[in-house]
């Protein structure tokens, strides 16, 4: 066999070879390298970091899996109702990730056990509890997929809050551009205010906007 440093160097070397256009492509390169090295070195103090790296690799696999089925539109009735289930907020995340947000932590709290992502309590009826890491070994499909929406979950809230702050700063502005209007141009004004109202009701997020421009909307009208 491969002595253990050298199947590790050859691990993190595969690893180390990833680039921020592909990131991940390491963990698929060195697939069979984790497999060997979990296969024959099960006392090695390293082999928990390996494990670590084969968990991920499950997770990209059935990511990729469930990208793939989205986009070929491909048909998901054969799939698992939590397969299912994600596939169809994956593909709102593209679109709409605000309500794919909602459809993801509807996926944790239906199929998931425990609202703590490094911990899982098993089925009823067996007792006890076991760590997401061992669940995940086991290959559950249901465990693997709660995780892959725990961490696109996180993923999206990362970029929409980034997102949002962005699209805040550009409606403020343009209410403010509205204001300065008024008196030179009160339809062009008036467009504005419409526009906010016409992209961004029903959001949450932009509600105060959306009802600042109504209530100036009807400052303008009384």
């Amino acid at each position: 066999p491969v002595p253990a440093d050298t199947l590790y160097d050859r691990i993190v070397a595969e690893l180390n070879r990833d680039s921020e256009e592909n990131p991940g492509a390491g963990l698929f390169r060195a697939r069979k390298k984790i497999e060997m090295f979990l296969a024959l070195y099960p006392n090695d103090p390293r082999r928990e970091k390996i494990a670590q790296y084969d968990e991920d690799l499950k997770l990209s696999r059935l990511q990729r899996d469930f990208e793939r089925l989205v986009n070929q539109m491909a048909d998901t009735s054969g799939l698992q109702p939590v397969e299912r289930a994600y596939v169809e907020a994956l593909n709102l995340s593209r679109s709409q990730p605000e309500q794919a947000v909602e459809k993801f932590q509807a996926i944790i709290d239906l199929f998931g056990y425990d609202s703590k992502p490094s911990q899982i309590r098993l089925e009823e009826g067996k007792g006890g509890g076991k760590s997401l890491r061992e669940q995940l070994r086991t290959g559950s499909r249901n465990d693997l997929c709660v995780e892959l929406a725990r961490r696109r979950l996180e993923t999206i809230r990362s970029n929409l809050k980034l997102s949002l702050q962005d699209q805040k700063d550009l409606l403020k502005k343009r209410l403010d551009n509205a204001a300065e209007l008024e008196s030179t141009d009160p339809e062009k004004a008036k467009a504005i205010r419409q526009a906010v109202i016409e992209l961004y009701r029903g959001r949450p997020w932009a509600e105060d906007f959306v009802e600042a421009a109504r209530e100036q909307l009807r400052e303008e009208t009384e």
